[in-house]
């Protein structure tokens, strides 16, 4: 996990003037069965780019339905940050599908992301979420 609430230096226009910029956030909600390199090739460019940059550009936590761990689709588990917590308006959630995620979409879920959405944050989906 990323430290979330910390500012980054940034580079702005073609003067490449430096101004410090809010770290972006990002909220991984892992499906049940969800793709392992679907998630991956979402998350190794932000923590690549933080790396590269020597600043916490990139934030993110990882989320599942009840919280605890989520299972992928190749069988390992991930150990998550929290549950359908509430995230900050500017975060950008990302729901992570694999296989059969129709079974993920339950009401608890689908209402979390129509609050979330509701409350200003941004939605998106690898694979098959």
């Amino acid at each position: 996990m990323s430290g979330a609430g910390m500012s980054a230096a940034g580079m702005s226009g073609s003067g490449a003037q430096r101004r410090e910029t809010e770290t972006r956030c990002y909220v991984f909600l892992l499906a049940p069965q969800f793709s392992m390199i679907a998630f991956a090739a979402a998350i190794e460019p932000l923590r690549l780019a933080n790396r590269l940059s020597g600043a916490r550009l990139y934030a993110w936590r990882l989320a599942c339905e009840g919280g605890g761990e989520a299972i992928c689709s190749n069988g390992a588990l991930v150990r998550v940050d929290a549950g359908l917590d509430p995230v900050a308006r500017e975060a950008t959630i990302v729901v992570c599908g694999g296989l059969d995620v129709h079974h993920a979409a339950t009401p608890a879920v689908l209402g979390w992301l129509r609050r979330q959405a509701r409350m200003g944050a941004h939605l998106g989906a690898v694979c098959t979420g």
